[in-house]
């Protein structure tokens, strides 16, 4: 069978790495006498020294990626990275999340990080990285390294001075008995830094912190974490990022980080330390896991979320975009391609996700099956569009801002909604709460004016 033939299409351009050869120049001067010629170079300004160090560094560039996420060992198999790299050629995908570091704290090849190589973290998953790289490279293919931080068996295990440690004595274990790496410690911050500085010097464009969270699975009362100090949980993983985004600054990555998508449900950091605000405040992506298997029954008013794909990314990414509306963050939402509960998912209900997305403008996303298996009927042939259902739900204005009260300052509401409706209108509308003030939106439009009236004081929903 003939291989495809790479992308040439600019909606495929990955941002290369640009080298830079800053040949030194010598200004001459020259001064003569009658008896000597004297020569002396001309020192750079401050300015210029460090215009021309900037110049030298890598330019971070945002990816407009739609991606599928594979395993270290998948990447590194030349026949089944073969088959994942000609499903990407074949489709409309244009970016690999690949496991660098995972759940289990295997590190999937070995490192320039001198920790990981003392505790061993490396099970050689891909013994050639830069194959890998390279062949991502040649097809256009965005590489993003998933790094998961605080969940990290091998680095706890080896180093008890770096882990979570128990009331009762000895490390901390979830109930799958797995030790979690603590959060509060600097060394355990550089170690998963430096893996992601590493994964940038060797070529992947955008770093992805996975389980950048506290511990949640387990008797978490009885977790001690050493070198605790008065920072509350959001307050630390907050840090983490500041921190990772300084010391990734000059290598040029974009930083994303996973969320849970239960987070936009509750007004608190669900004792894991994930505020939506506080980490999109330190990212270019948030990028929540709105699975809705994970989702319980009657969470959202939805009976059964795992059921109602549509419904259920249509409220958690309402929710998600809310929270991100005055941070530089964007949503890139992982999506579901599995079964789970006794629900099968297929290519209607991968659709009906990706349409919910659609409708918010949102044409990125990242597709996780556990088992790298994905469904092919699901994307499109045609590289430089969408599947007719998403290109649809694009052009479409589905939405509808709901005026429930109108709160304390009555006037300037009021205002607002007879600026919307018009003079004959704005009195029914008024008495007869809750009611639509405007239908037929866009999700930005729809946004713009339920913000304009949450800033009156009113409360309003957008359907």
């Amino acid at each position: 069978m003939e291989r495809p033939k790479l992308k040439n299409s600019p909606y495929f351009v990955v941002g290369g790495l640009l080298l830079i050869a800053a040949g030194g120049f010598t200004a001459l001067g020259v001064m003569q006498t009658r008896t000597q010629v004297m020569t002396t170079p001309t020192k750079l300004s401050r300015t210029e020294a460090s215009e021309k160090k900037e110049a030298q560094k890598p330019k971070k560039e945002l990816f407009e990626a739609r991606g599928l996420h594979i395993t270290g060992w998948i990447a590194g198999g030349k026949k089944s990275f073969g088959k994942i790299v000609d499903l990407v050629n074949n489709t409309e995908l244009n970016a690999l999340c690949i496991d660098v570091k995972d759940s289990d704290g295997v590190v999937s090849y070995d490192t320039d990080v001198p920790l990981e190589r003392q505790i061993k973290a490396s099970r050689h998953c891909m013994a050639n990285p830069e194959r890998v790289l390279k062949l991502m490279s040649d097809n256009k293919i965005y590489p993003i390294a998933r790094i998961v931080v605080f969940k990290d068996p091998i680095l706890a295990e080896g180093k008890h001075d770096m882990a979570v440690h128990n009331a009762n004595g000895g490390i901390w274990r979830d109930h799958a008995g797995v030790a979690w790496a603590n959060p509060y410690s600097k060394a355990v911050w550089d170690y998963n830094i430096d893996i992601a500085i590493d994964a940038a010097k060797r070529g992947f464009k955008e770093i992805q912190w996975d389980y950048v969270r506290f511990p949640s699975d387990g008797r978490t009362s009885a977790c001690i974490y050493p070198g605790k100090d008065g920072r509350n949980e959001s307050e630390v993983i907050r840090d983490f990022l500041k921190y990772a985004r300084e010391r990734l600054e000059p290598y040029g990555v974009v930083m994303s980080a996973d969320i849970f998508g239960l987070t936009s449900l509750v007004s608190h950091d669900m004792g894991i330390g994930q505020t939506i605000k506080m980490i999109a405040e330190n990212v270019d992506y948030i990028c929540p896991m709105a699975y809705p298997s994970h989702y319980a029954r009657h969470e959202y008013g939805i009976p059964n979320p795992n059921v109602a794909p549509y419904e259920t990314i249509r409220l958690s990414l309402g929710d998600h975009l809310e929270e991100v509306q005055k941070t530089k963050a964007k949503v890139r939402p992982w999506l579901q391609d599995f079964s789970l509960y006794g629900v099968h998912y297929g290519r209607a209900e991968i659709i009906a996700q990706r349409r919910a997305a659609a409708e918010m403008g949102l044409t990125e996303f990242i597709l996780w099956n556990p088992r790298c298996v994905y469904t092919e009927s699901a994307l499109s042939t045609d590289p430089e569009k969408p599947p007719k259902e998403i290109a649809a739900a694009l052009k479409s204005k589905p939405f509808r801002v709901v005026l429930k009260k109108a709160g304390p300052d009555k006037e300037k509401v009021r205002a607002l909604v007879e600026k919307t409706v018009g003079k004959e209108k704005v009195d029914r509308i008024l008495k007869s709460l809750p009611a639509p003030v405007a239908t037929n939106l866009s999700w930005a439009n729809a946004g713009k004016l339920a913000s304009e009236l949450k800033s009156a004081g009113a409360r309003v929903d957008v359907r």
